[in-house]
């Protein structure tokens, strides 16, 4: 499968088990056997093939059925704001996400934040101050004139998994940069990585 269509696959099975959840309640004796017939009644013929072809899949929605019914709900809400906060600085979808959810992203600072840090080349960043982030071994790093919202912004990154705690630094405010991160930043157009 190309990653369009895994994306797509992904997608459309995460929302569908989240309306199936919603129609069934807190129903704990939920399975696979029941879900697929629910598929096959409302005609989404693709993913129930794919349930009953995949190799171990028919037991993970079991497991995830399983789980309590806010919390899987909490989880399914959670992944929603994710993709939206991701698509709200794509290109292409940023104009439609604006739209439907004016306040979801990372704010242009957060985006800066990691542009900055993809073309340093640099291996660790710290959070040298309330205002500032540097560039460990390459030197250079960001000051803003408004250090509240730093440290939020560096939460949403790693919230996002954008960034990491550098484990090996052993003290927090030291990150280092995923491959999640540079293909977001490969993902923004130039105009949002120079926002302030």
């Amino acid at each position: 499968m190309d990653p369009l269509a895994i994306s797509t696959t992904v997608a459309t099975l995460i929302e569908l088990l989240a309306i199936y959840r919603q129609e069934r309640g807190a129903r704990r004796d939920l399975d696979h056997r029941d879900f697929i017939e629910w598929l096959e009644n409302h005609r989404h013929e693709e993913i129930k093939e794919l349930i009953t072809h995949t190799f171990h899949l028919q037991a993970q929605i079991d497991d995830l059925l399983r789980h309590d019914h806010a919390e899987i709900l909490a989880k399914l809400d959670k992944v929603n704001q994710i993709v939206v906060d991701i698509l709200a600085h794509v290109e292409g979808f940023s104009a439609i996400t604006s739209k439907i959810a004016p306040d979801a992203g990372l704010s242009a600072n957060a985006v800066q934040i990691l542009a900055a840090f993809v073309q340093s080349h640099a291996r660790v960043m710290v959070h040298k101050t309330p205002n500032t982030v540097m560039f460990a071994e390459v030197g250079g790093g960001l000051e803003f004139p408004d250090a509240r919202f730093v440290s939020d912004d560096l939460a949403s990154l790693e919230g996002l998994g954008l960034i990491a705690h550098n484990e090996s630094s052993g003290a927090r405010g030291y990150y280092r940069l995923t491959r999640r991160g540079v293909q977001f930043v490969q993902m923004v157009p130039p105009r949002a990585e120079t926002t302030e």
